[in-house]
């Protein structure tokens, strides 16, 4: 397994480990970091059927991340910014199944 995905892995159990003590942020939190572990795990070691799967579940991830932290935002001054973190953390799930996964080889140019 690369060590950027053994980095990812321990990055998104952390965040999933940190969600002990935010009550409102509890769900959107755990899912976030236990969907990119899960996804950076199958990505590194997996094959190209796999690696897609993982990625389409991640992006699926990333959807429910969002619509968890609106039902799950309390009412008052602190929802938008339970909603925004839930957003962000959503956009740092889909944006990690974008980029993740083996680098196409480029071609070499030819005389």
């Amino acid at each position: 397994m690369p060590l950027r995905y053994a980095a990812a892995i321990v990055i998104f159990g952390l965040l999933a480990a940190s969600a002990v003590g935010a009550r409102d942020l509890l769900v959107p939190t755990v899912l976030t970091g236990l969907a990119g572990a899960l996804g950076a795990a199958i990505i590194g070691v997996a094959g190209a059927r796999p690696q897609r799967a993982a990625r389409i579940g991640m992006t699926a991830a990333a959807v429910v991340v969002v619509l968890s932290g609106v039902a799950f935002a309390p009412d008052g001054d602190e929802r938008g910014f339970v909603i925004g973190v839930a957003a962000f953390y959503a956009l740092l799930l889909a944006a990690f199944a974008l980029v993740a996964g083996p680098r196409p080889v480029k071609a070499s140019a030819r005389p």
